[in-house]
């Protein structure tokens, strides 16, 4: 930044300064004509001069003030837009700008660094998770191989799909927080894609004996393939965790738009829960399920978030006790709508 001089004032000035020397000729001008008296156009001219001058110099000075302490502040400063809280606002116009645009700028910035510190600290927690999570089917391998359980090769495929699970969402949750558009948007038909997640899960539904029923899945919707067959395992891997002996996939059109049904009879989630399902890490009472495995809480809210990010819409209900049920929707708009957003 360069020194605030009287030089570059003067310059910055310059239009202003001509101005009122020409308006002070005009003044004078007029004295001599209307029959002032020499002296009295001569105590005018000093008048007007010194008023010129004052005004000149108080400018000056009123900003040199600000501008030197921004120079020495930001000299000073680790975090440069933070430069508005050590300043007092000034009070001549260009310095109030200056001064705001500095201090929305410093807000917008604090703003972003609490967030990526935020994003930063939930991935930590996650990851700290995850390895905890992890470690739970690898104990479950290690145990049934040294009891010589592994001849089937049922339970090994168990334990590794819920290893491919874990690995899946921490790919995806990346994903999910980052603000890249990495997904492609195609015609996708649901009795495919289902198809194709069931195939992936049908060790865990044969060991656990679920019954699976689709209804009217034939029906095209504009997403992203892999990111809708992740969404929909998430709900499927929960209602194996949480004992669902059924599951139904049902698709029905409404108001232009298409809704895919996810209905499972697991045990259910509370009511006071169900507001809160997607939040990150939320458990809810529901933490642990079938055969003591722990929940990350982390499936839902990726679910979502990767809903979000495409434009889709995704919905739950839920109820305990007797005819306990958990229903996921996912709502598509229609083709043209994604067309467009892309």
């Amino acid at each position: 930044m360069k020194d605030f001089s009287f030089k570059y004032y003067l310059y910055d000035r310059a239009i202003e300064i001509l101005s009122l020397i020409v308006m002070a000729v005009l003044v004078l001008g007029l004295c001599q004509i209307f029959g002032l008296k020499s002296e009295a156009v001569i105590m005018v001219a000093i008048l007007i001069f010194v008023a010129i001058l004052g005004v000149i110099c108080f400018g000056y000075f009123r900003q040199r003030y600000f501008y030197r302490n921004l120079r020495v502040n930001l000299a000073k400063l680790d975090q440069s837009y933070l430069i508005a809280e050590v300043l007092d606002r000034p009070d001549f116009l260009d310095g109030k700008i200056l001064y705001d645009v500095c201090y929305e700028l410093g807000k917008s910035m604090l703003e972003n660094v609490s967030k990526n510190e935020q994003v930063c600290q939930d991935f930590s927690d996650y990851i700290e998770l995850w390895i905890h999570e992890i470690k739970s089917p690898l104990a479950a391998l290690n145990l049934l191989a040294e009891k010589g359980r592994l001849r089937s090769g049922r339970e090994l495929t168990r334990e590794l799909a819920r290893i491919d699970n874990l690995t899946e969402q921490i790919l995806y949750f990346m994903r999910a927080e980052s603000s890249a558009k990495d997904y492609l948007f195609q015609g996708c038909n649901l009795s495919e894609v289902v198809k194709a997640v069931l195939l992936t899960y049908r060790t865990q539904i044969q060991l656990q004996n679920m019954e699976i029923e689709t209804r009217n899945l034939d029906r095209n919707v504009m997403s992203d393939v892999k990111w809708l067959k992740f969404m929909i395992s998430q709900v499927l891997a929960n209602a194996l965790k949480y004992q669902a002996k059924k599951i139904t996939f049902s698709a029905e059109q409404a108001q232009r738009m298409t809704i895919l049904k996810i209905r499972d009879d697991g045990i259910g989630i509370p009511a006071e829960d169900l507001p809160r399902v997607f939040d990150k890490t939320f458990t809810g009472k529901n933490g642990h399920g079938k055969n003591g495995e722990h929940s990350t809480g982390m499936g839902l809210y990726i679910v979502k978030s990767l809903a979000d990010k495409m434009g889709h819409k995704v919905e739950i209900n839920s109820k305990i006790g007797d005819d306990s049920f958990t229903e996921v929707r996912f709502v598509f708009g229609e083709h043209e709508y994604y067309k467009n957003v892309r």
